[in-house]
C-alpha cells in the first residue's frame, strides 16, 4: 500500500524500457483518506511512438516556477507557426486542462493558471506540430 504523498514524492514510479510502441496495464486498488474505495481499477499505458526518437521531441521548452502554487509559465522557442497543443494530466491519465494557442513572436509564453487544479504531481504534455514534450510540474497549495 502506498499513499499519494508517497507518489507526489516520486517514491513510487512506473519504468518502462521499450525502446517502440507499447501497450501496458496494471491493476490498483484505490482507497480513499475516508476510506472508501474502487476496487480492481486498470491503468492502461500506451505509447504510439519510439521513445528513442529524437526527431520527434520538442526542444527547449521551460516552465516556471515548479512547485506551482496559482499559476505557471510555459515558453519554448517558437521556431515553427503551428499551434501549440497544451495538456495537464494527473498520475491517473485523466486530462485536466487542454489548451491550442498561437504565437507570432520568436518565443511561445503562456500562463496556465492551476488555482482550481487539486495540490499534487501532473504531467504537462505540449506539442508543436509533429513534435513533443512531457514535463512533470508539481502543483502545491
Amino acid at each position: 500500500m502506498f499513499s499519494q504523498r508517497q507518489i507526489t514524492r516520486g517514491f513510487i514510479t512506473y519504468v518502462n524500457t521499450e525502446v517502440n510502441s507499447f501497450n501496458d496495464e496494471f491493476k490498483v486498488d484505490l482507497i480513499s483518506a475516508t476510506k472508501g474505495w474502487l476496487p480492481n481499477q486498470t491503468i492502461k499505458i500506451r505509447e504510439t511512438t519510439a521513445l528513442s526518437s529524437l526527431e520527434n521531441f520538442l526542444e527547449g521548452v521551460v516552465l516556471w516556477p515548479n512547485p506551482a502554487k496559482n499559476s505557471f509559465i510555459i515558453q519554448l522557442p517558437n521556431s515553427d507557426t503551428k499551434k501549440v497543443s497544451i495538456g495537464l494530466f494527473d498520475l491517473q491519465g485523466r486530462q485536466v486542462l487542454k489548451s491550442f494557442e498561437a504565437s507570432k513572436t520568436n518565443t511561445f509564453t503562456k500562463e496556465i493558471n492551476v488555482k482550481n487544479i487539486a495540490a499534487g504531481m501532473y504531467l504537462l504534455t505540449i506539442q508543436q506540430g509533429n513534435k513533443k514534450a512531457t514535463k512533470k510540474i508539481m502543483v502545491s497549495k
